[in-house]
């Protein structure tokens, strides 16, 4: 009787085991990493014709393009039923087994969920490597980072900062948007550190937030070199 627990535990680390090797990013043979950038696409879940405008023509970039990663960067759902509107945009990268990651824009948390909910609600989908929880002393929701090895080795080869650029104002008479806390901006900053120490700077390293670097273009393609 005592070889249950010994059994699940063994079948449990297995899982852990599989899981993180199917995760493990890498540069292709060729020394390059395709990403596909998705920011603002806006659907609304009770408005289908225009939210599939959006998600059909996400699949045509994802065929033509064939990434190897896509970074959703925030305002993704902005209308309707949360799960609902996340369920049609991410259906052509799942179906595609694409490994993506996501994060929140200040109208992502409008709807029929918190902030904290949204992150939890898209942690439970497959294939999504974000981590979208709430930190002690770090402010939003889902500031992680993602790393990319290079093709024949295990060694790091790019870093992928990825940070929750939060809502709105919290501080009373001051309107628009939110902003990195100080808090944030030290955890940045810390993570750069140690990975210089680690890696010795030789690597490539970019800062994901909303709405990022390319105001006004819909569908940028990153292609890294190392």
């Amino acid at each position: 009787m005592k070889t249950q627990p010994i059994l699940f535990l063994l079948f449990f680390l297995l899982c852990i085991a599989v899981s993180t090797h199917a995760t493990e990013l890498r540069f292709n043979k060729d020394k390059k990493f395709r990403i596909i950038q998705v920011t603002d696409s806006h659907i609304i879940a009770d408005s289908i014709q225009n939210s599939m405008e959006t998600v059909g023509m996400l699949r045509q970039v994802l065929d033509v393009e064939k990434p190897d990663l896509v970074i959703f960067t925030g305002d993704i759902v902005t209308g309707g039923n949360y799960k609902e509107g996340f369920d049609l945009v991410i259906e052509p990268v799942i179906s595609r087994n694409i490994p993506y990651i996501t994060v929140l824009g200040n109208h992502d948390d409008e709807q029929d969920l918190t902030r904290e909910e949204v992150g939890k609600l898209l942690m439970t989908y497959p294939g999504n490597l974000s981590k979208m929880e709430l930190v002690d002393g770090i402010t939003g929701v889902g500031n992680f980072t993602l790393e990319i090895k290079g093709s024949q080795s295990r060694h790091l080869k790019c870093v992928l900062y990825c940070m929750d650029s939060n809502a709105y104002s919290t501080i009373p008479g001051v309107k628009g948007y939110g902003w990195f806390t100080p808090d944030q901006i030290e955890w940045y900053k810390n993570k750069v550190i140690i990975t210089k120490i680690i890696t010795g700077g030789n690597l490539s390293e970019h800062l994901l937030f909303s709405i990022f670097l390319y105001l006004n273009i819909e569908w940028p393609i990153w292609i890294l070199h190392r």
